[in-house]
C-alpha cells in the first residue's frame, strides 16, 4: 500500500504516481456586468480577457470601451497603454477568430475558477501521474512527458482518499 504523505494541509501524495488536492471549482457564469464585478469574481475576469476555458470575454466590447476612453483622453495625455491594450485584444481575437475558438459574448455564459467558493464549495481533487506527448516548440519534436492529470472531483476528505488507495494500488 502506498504511504500517504501529507504535503501541505490541502495536499497528499499516496506514493510517486497519485495525490489529492483540495481546490476550487470552475463554476459557469452569466456573462454581465454585475458577474464581472471585482466582488463576484476575481479580477482576473474582464472585458477582454480570457475566462477558465481560455475564451476571450466581450473582445468587442473591451475594444470599444478602450476606443472611447482613448479619445476622452486629452493632448499630450500618456495613451501608449491603452493603445497597446487595444493591439494586444485585436490580436487575440484575430487569432481565435482564424483558430475558430469561441469568445464569450455579453449574453453567454463565462467559465470562472471559484477561488473564494463564493458560489460552489472547494473540492477533493484526485489526480494520476499519466504519461502524454506534447508538441515541443523549441525542438519542434513530440516528446512523451508524464504528468499529473485529474481523474475525479470528490466531496469529503475520506472519500477521496479512498479513492486515490484504490487508485494507488492498482499501480
Amino acid at each position: 500500500m502506498a504511504k500517504e504523505k501529507w504535503l501541505t494541509d490541502n495536499l497528499c501524495a499516496l506514493g510517486d504516481r497519485v495525490r489529492i488536492e483540495r481546490g476550487p471549482q470552475v463554476v459557469e457564469l452569466d456573462c454581465t456586468d454585475e458577474n464581472l464585478d471585482d466582488r463576484v469574481t476575481p479580477r482576473r475576469y474582464a472585458k477582454g480577457r480570457r475566462d477558465a476555458l481560455g475564451r476571450l470575454i466581450q473582445p468587442d466590447e473591451a475594444v470599444a470601451e478602450l476606443q472611447g476612453k482613448l479619445q476622452r483622453l486629452g493632448a499630450g495625455e500618456p495613451a501608449e497603454g491603452v493603445v497597446k491594450a487595444i493591439g494586444e485584444i485585436t490580436a487575440a481575437k484575430a487569432l481565435d477568430d482564424a483558430l475558430e475558438r469561441p469568445h464569450v459574448a455579453a449574453s453567454g455564459k463565462m467559465a470562472v475558477i471559484d477561488d473564494k467558493a463564493r458560489h460552489k464549495p472547494w473540492l477533493w481533487k484526485v489526480y494520476q501521474l499519466q504519461a502524454g506527448q506534447e508538441f515541443n516548440h523549441r525542438t519542434g519534436e513530440v516528446q512523451t512527458r508524464e504528468r499529473f492529470v485529474k481523474v475525479k472531483e470528490l466531496q469529503g476528505l475520506e472519500k477521496a482518499l479512498e479513492h486515490a488507495r484504490k487508485l494507488a494500488k492498482g499501480d
